[in-house]
């Protein structure tokens, strides 16, 4: 039955790896996982014991390839001391059994061998347990300095979860494609795939009333038979790859405009894509994001169209970066987000932005406000006239990096229901009170695009229903028309579908963008905790080449709110919030323990060693003035001692003394009654450990 078991095992093997050629790792854990269930109920020898040993090491090795979540560091820990204790014990049952042979094979033939009993000598149970917990110690402190000593580079990235195929990244409700022909994304899971620290210059940022977007694939194409949004091979074919010198890269003017610079330090744990993930910005991202840094990324890629930023490599484990970012004072319809600057007056707006109100949503969205100089102020009167005398007036047109490679109008094509969704979007624009003429010249831009599209965002918001599953689209309908003139309810995809639908049915520049919702705050921590369910999906519209993107959420916020919030009870919610932030931080100085975090530890083992030598020279010095004073008083103590604090050391040896020589007695008085016993002389010629055997012999017969 065992071998018929073994047989099993290796075909589920083969069909494994038939299936998943990927999945190497997993097959063999499930692999050696039978072969140790088989074994338990299997006769077992020296041989098999050590054969479990190994199989249980293999599957330690395995899960470290798996996960790398704080349980699993837990399990290790456990698994370490119980593995050294059980190879002690295998070592003393080997050495037992390696006795009965040898007696055994010395009895003479035609007698029957008897089974010797083992014995062991008093006190074994406290030496064994001293000596597997001096192991433990010693093996704990070499891997701890070898650990520290050898941080990890690059040549071990994708060893422990994300960019490792096949293997590493649970599946998340990010994707870096929409398919609106599946129906809803779900609800996904609460797994936590990033963690997020918001600061400026001063203090920390952020709050379960600050929710925020994280920004990560823009899709600019529509497949309208397949019904999925994408992102086109022209603006894919522009990706550069830019390598992390001192591991910091520009990607843009760090005194861009916008308002104050908030720095996001991102911990991304793997999401099963490259993709890296930044604040979103309702501005042009290419322009408003500063400087990039980060210790365990070698090289990023960027693209000054989209603004999607991507890791260049495999991802770590734990891919650990910080952005700087220009973020908006958001007017959020749950009434969150960032206050960033208060919002901005009609003398301050920038031409073509939107008004108080229209550009918002669940997130960070608005305009916002810009004092503009002086030299600004002529500029902005100057432009205008040149635009008139060389006869290019009109509305500001299309910056050349916002159209692709073919020629076309970058993020303008659609094709089903166009017409209907253009009056759909003019009689919303007409409700709102915007006269929107539609499209004028070729490459132009009216300046009401960015009031236009935010009043159809509140529209979509106002009235219509949020809902993660939806009924199924219908093949003779797109799944947008139907969202936007049957269903009216949907997910947040549709939602953002069907914005963009309705901007470039009108002549205005707009593209989907998925990323994150970051609600989830860690009060104990102070950061942001993003899980596989916060997936989130919005629109970017263009206003221009002087106003840039605009981000626009046309999803209800209080719903999105409701779906994100944990109803936990208090007590809950501190205990979960407490081993969240002990797994950021194992995954922070375990799993993601790099070359800069090496530094900062040295540094602070620095910092406390001087404290500490400060601190013991100083009491040393403390007692040496202490007890001259002492020595110099006139009396020491009320018993009369003499003022000669030398009587008192006289007297403290004197008593471990008296204790060693009284400890000595007992031990001798044990052994001469341990010899007695026995029958052995009361002399010193018998060593004690003879003296030992012997009674091991007595009590063995």
């Amino acid at each position: 039955m065992l071998n018929a078991g073994c047989l099993l095992a290796i075909g589920m093997l083969l069909l494994g790896l038939q299936r998943q050629p990927q999945d190497l790792v997993v097959a063999m854990g499930h692999f050696t996982l039978a072969l140790q269930l088989l074994m338990l109920y299997a006769h077992k020898s020296r041989r098999e014991y050590a054969m479990l040993l190994v199989l249980s090491l293999l599957q330690m090795v395995g899960a470290s390839v798996l996960s790398v979540s704080v349980v699993y560091g837990l399990f290790l820990i456990t698994y370490s001391g119980v593995a050294l204790v059980t190879v002690l014990l295998f070592q003393l049952r080997s050495t037992g059994e390696a006795v009965d042979e040898a007696h055994a094979a010395a009895v003479p033939a035609g007698r029957r061998a008897v089974r010797l009993r083992p014995q062991a000598g008093r006190g074994f149970r406290r030496q064994f347990r001293s000596a597997a917990m001096l192991m433990f110690v010693v093996a704990s402190l070499i891997g701890t300095v070898v650990f520290v000593a050898m941080p990890r580079s690059s040549d071990l990235r994708g060893l422990s979860g994300g960019g490792a195929p096949g293997i590493g990244p649970r599946r998340v409700g990010f994707n870096d494609t929409v398919n609106l022909g599946r129906g809803g994304p779900g609800g996904g899971s609460s797994v936590a795939v990033l963690n997020v620290e918001l600061s400026d210059r001063r203090q920390a940022l952020g709050g379960d009333d600050q929710p925020f977007l994280l920004r990560g694939a823009v899709l600019d194409r529509y497949d309208p038979v397949n019904r999925v949004w994408m992102r086109s091979n022209d603006v894919a074919g522009a990706d550069r790859k830019l390598p992390l010198r001192f591991g910091r890269v520009n990607l843009g003017p760090r005194t861009a405009g916008g308002g104050p610079a908030v720095f996001a330090d991102i911990t991304l744990r793997g999401t099963g894509h490259p993709v890296l993930f930044t604040p979103a910005m309702p501005r042009s991202a290419a322009g408003r994001m500063g400087q990039l840094t980060s210790d365990n990324l070698g090289e990023i890629v960027f693209n000054r169209i989209d603004a999607q930023l991507s890791a260049g490599q495999s991802l770590p484990a734990a891919a650990r970066y910080r952005v700087e970012a220009r973020l908006t004072p958001a007017r959020v319809d749950d009434g969150g987000g960032f206050d960033a600057a208060p919002p901005p007056s009609p003398a301050v707006r920038p031409s073509g932005a939107s008004a108080p109100g229209v550009a918002g949503g669940a997130g960070v969205a608005g305009v916002l406000p810009e004092v503009t100089s002086p030299l600004r102020q002529a500029g902005d009167r100057l432009v205008p006239l040149l635009r008139r005398l060389t006869g290019t007036g009109g509305a500001p047109r299309l910056g050349a990096e916002e159209v692709d490679a073919t020629g076309r109008g970058y993020a303008l094509q659609w094709q089903p229901g166009r017409e209907r969704l253009r009056a759909f979007g003019r009689e919303i624009a007409a409700e709102a009170g915007l006269d929107w003429p539609g499209s004028g010249a070729a490459g132009t831009l009216p300046d009401q695009a960015l009031p236009v599209a935010g009043a159809i965002a509140s529209h979509l918001r106002s009235t219509f229903g949020y809902a993660l599953s939806n009924p199924p689209p219908d093949a003779r309908s797109d799944p947008v028309l139907q969202f936007l003139f049957e269903h009216r309810e949907g997910h947040c995809e549709l939602f953002a579908a069907g914005l963009v639908a309705t901007c470039r049915s009108m002549g205005i520049p707009a593209r989907l963008v998925t990323g994150f919702r970051a609600s989830e705050f860690n009060a104990i921590g102070g950061y942001y905790v993003v899980r596989q369910s916060h997936a989130h999906a919005w629109a970017e519209v263009y206003g221009g080449p002087e106003v840039g993107w605009r981000t626009f959420d046309a999803t209800p916020g209080d719903a999105v709110a409701a779906q994100h919030r944990v109803g936990d009870p208090y007590l809950i919610a501190v205990l979960r919030q407490a081993y969240e932030h002990v797994e950021f931080k194992w995954i922070r100085s375990v799993v993601a323990f790099d070359e800069r975090t090496r530094a900062e530890l040295m540094a602070r083992l620095r910092e406390a060693w001087t404290r500490l030598r400060t601190t013991a020279v100083q009491t040393a010095r403390n007692i040496v003035s202490r007890w001259q004073s002492l020595a110099a008083a006139p009396s020491l103590t009320r018993l009369g001692a003499g003022s000669d604090p030398r009587v008192w050391t006289g007297l403290a040896l004197a008593a471990a003394a008296l204790t060693l020589g009284g400890r000595l007695l007992l031990l001798r008085r044990r052994d001469r009654a341990r010899r007695r016993k026995l029958g052995l002389a009361q002399t010193r010629d018998t060593p004690a450990f003879l003296v030992e055997a012997l009674r091991l012999a007595g009590a063995a017969g």
